[in-house]
Order: structure tokens, then C-alpha cells, then sequence
């Protein structure tokens, strides 16, 4: 099998990629959510009647996210991990066709939701800072593609 630039693009963004975005998102959202307050929303709009209600709804809104993005991760990770076991080639997810970068982007992927998904929030954050900075810093230095 011929590896294209397509073929090589779709090796290098698997399922966990986009797991991984989002649940740092979602986490950096909700941390973002934390730490505001009634009070810097009122500021930030004196016309807002009820900035208390508006805050308490705001995390609510990002607690529910994060809480749905966690699931929405560990779904794609299992149901990723039975596909690497799968007698089917075609659902096979570390088909060697893909070469290294695909087993190096669903290793990465699979490390940053793993410690986003962990209890250590220093390590949580490091993961949310490797998705959502050094990914994108990667793609650039591979134009376009990164290995995550």
C-alpha cells in the first residue's frame, strides 16, 4: 500500500486526537469558569441583572461539559483499544500501512487523555497545555501534520 499525503494526514489525526481536544477544552473552559466570579462578571457588564445566577449557570454549563467530554474520551479510547485487537483488518487501528506516526499519534493521544483523565492535576494540566499548544506547534513544523 502506497502511503498518500491524504493517507499520512489521517495516520497522524486519529480518533484520540479529537477525544483529546476536546476534553481540553472543555477542561480549560471549566477552569477558566472557576476561576471567575459574580463579581468580575458584573463588572465586566453593569447592565446584567443577576450576575450571581449568571456565574453559578456558566460552571454548571462547563461542569456538564467537561463531565461530557470525560465520558465522550474514555468512550473513544475503548472503543479505539478494541480496534487494535481487531481481527478485521480493516478496523484495525495500528495497521502497520500507517506507519510510526500513526502508532506515535494514538500513543500521545492516548497519554494526554490518560493524565487529563488522572488524578494529578499538575499532570493534567501539563497534558492540556501538550494538547492544545504543542500539538498545534507540531502540525506547524510538519506542515500541517504533527505526530498528535
Amino acid at each position: 500500500m502506497t502511503t498518500t499525503g491524504k493517507h499520512l494526514h489521517d495516520a497522524r489525526h486519529p480518533a484520540e486526537r479529537y477525544a483529546a481536544i476536546f476534553l481540553a477544552i472543555a477542561q480549560r473552559d471549566l477552569g477558566l469558569a472557576r476561576a471567575s466570579s459574580p463579581e468580575i462578571l458584573a463588572a465586566e457588564d453593569p447592565e446584567n441583572p443577576d450576575p450571581v445566577a449568571e456565574y453559578a449557570a456558566w460552571v454548571e454549563r462547563m461542569v456538564e461539559s467537561e463531565r461530557f467530554h470525560r465520558l465522550a474520551a474514555l468512550r473513544s479510547v475503548e472503543a479505539c483499544r478494541r480496534d487494535d485487537d481487531s481481527p478485521d483488518p480493516g478496523r484495525a487501528l495500528l495497521d502497520p500501512a500507517d506507519g510510526p506516526e500513526f502508532a506515535d499519534s494514538v500513543r500521545r493521544a492516548r497519554a494526554a487523555i490518560a493524565a487529563m483523565l488522572g488524578p494529578d492535576p499538575v499532570a493534567a494540566r501539563a497534558a492540556q497545555h501538550d494538547v492544545l499548544v504543542r500539538w498545534y506547534a507540531d502540525d506547524d513544523v510538519h506542515g500541517g501534520s504533527s505526530s498528535c
